[in-house]
């Protein structure tokens, strides 16, 4: 059953992003009517430089980096682990920020959401976003349950806040009796109130940090505007 012209599309968190893909790459606009985008508006999309950089670093960390002139050849005869193994120690190195699509300038011609701001993407779709309320627990669970506020301010200042501004999430995300956000039931288990807090802050982080309400919202309303 079904209707092959009437397709809906979705995705969750790089799914979603992938979905953001579909929206603004027009090769993609023929195959879809529907769009549904859950935890999906971070930074996707990389630079040409980045890519080529991290390609560069990729190599370095393989039995290809010595051979010349067929290091294609040679990346294509590795193995899964050993392809494995030097991915996963290029994504823990500082300077990796993630694997993504390519602006190439031809298909993919800008950051996607730069695109959705300018209107570049394809109005014809109907699209449903949201986010999912703790998408950055996940990520945590190698932070330490019984977080602290020092660690907690480090965290945040870690992510590009201004001392001043880490003070303002604080006091935002306190909960009661000392501030008025709202937890679920059985509220704080195993996690300090300070854990919570980096949590839920960085589920919510605007345009390039996690998926969450912020971003979800700011993306929603660039769309509308342009025309969606």
């Amino acid at each position: 059953g079904g209707d092959g012209d009437r397709l809906t599309i979705m995705g969750e968190s790089a799914g979603g992003n992938s979905i953001l893909q579909h929206l603004t790459q027009s090769a993609s606009f023929p195959y879809y009517r529907h769009a549904v985008v859950e935890s999906g508006v971070y930074g996707g999309s990389k630079s040409g430089a980045y890519a080529e950089s991290q390609y560069a670093a990729f190599v370095q960390r393989t039995r290809c980096a010595n051979v010349t002139g067929a290091t294609t050849w040679c990346l294509r005869n590795l193995s899964t682990v050993e392809v494995e193994t030097a991915a996963a120690a290029e994504m823990g190195a500082a300077a990796n920020n993630g694997w993504g699509p390519v602006v190439d300038g031809v298909q993919n011609k800008d950051h996607e959401l730069l695109q959705i701001e300018n209107g570049r993407f394809n109005k014809a779709a109907r699209v449903l976003m949201g986010s999912n309320r703790d998408e950055a627990a996940a990520g945590q669970m190698h932070i330490n349950p019984q977080m602290t506020r020092v660690e907690l301010e480090a965290a945040l200042a870690y992510s590009g806040l201004k001392p001043e501004v880490v003070q303002d999430v604080i006091q935002l995300y306190e909960p009661a009796p000392r501030g008025s956000y709202g937890y679920p039931k059985g509220y704080p288990g195993m996690w300090s109130r300070w854990w919570w807090i980096n949590m839920r802050a960085r589920t919510d982080l605007p345009f390039g940090g996690m998926p969450g309400h912020c971003a979800t919202r700011k993306a929603a309303r660039l769309l509308v505007k342009g025309g969606a």
